[in-house]
């Protein structure tokens, strides 16, 4: 059996996760184990792509924690996991995103089946994360004028308008869209505003 993806063990009990990271690593998973959401979020901008079995009982606020995660990784399907939960808190879980729920006491067999179900969504999700990092790329490039400019034209103003509105002539913002095509590296202003609105979606999550 070849090496399979990271997972990344954020539980609180020490003893659980020891014996979480024992299990995966004889199934040649690469298990990081975090005993809290803090340190695994400071740790989260140098680990690669993976699956994180998040513990809903850290000693750090589970939404906030996951939110964080969402937020600055899609690259890392999210599989949480408590025991004595009740169907509310799986239901919230879900809408902020988690990818799955696992209840404690849990199986090996469980254990390994959600982890694989979570681990076949990293090849879409990795896809998502660079066009993301590509995008957060290209908008640090653009100034604060063109930014504004450009989401006014995001927002269906025309040339007219948002020269009105920033209060400048036609043609310096036409200037302005082919300074930003050439920055995002495009022909069509259309794509430049898909570009930026994925990098500022991701920001917004934060």
């Amino acid at each position: 059996m070849g090496a399979k993806c990271p997972v990344y063990v954020v539980l609180k009990d020490a003893r659980i996760r020891r014996n979480l990271v024992e299990t995966l690593r004889a199934e040649q998973y690469h298990p990081t184990p975090f005993s809290s959401g803090s340190d695994f979020l400071e740790a989260l901008n140098h680990l690669p792509a993976g699956v994180a079995i998040l513990d809903l009982h850290l000693a750090d606020n589970w939404v906030d924690v996951l939110a964080q995660l969402l937020g600055r990784r899609k690259d890392i399907p999210v599989v949480t996991t408590a025991e004595n939960v009740n169907i509310q808190t799986v239901v919230q879980v879900i809408k902020v995103g988690a990818d799955d729920f696992l209840e404690q006491p849990f199986s090996k067999e469980m254990l390994l089946e959600v982890i694989d179900q979570a681990s076949v969504l990293l090849a879409s999700r990795e896809d998502i994360q660079r066009q993301r990092d590509c995008a957060d790329s290209l908008l640090k490039k653009l100034t604060t004028r063109e930014l504004e400019m450009l989401r006014l034209i995001q927002s269906n103003k025309s040339n007219e308008a948002a020269a009105n509105e920033l209060h400048l002539s036609v043609r310096t913002i036409e200037t302005y869209r082919l300074r930003i095509m050439r920055k995002c590296g495009v022909t069509k202003f259309s794509d430049a505003i898909s570009i930026v609105a994925i990098a500022l979606d991701g920001r917004r999550q934060l």
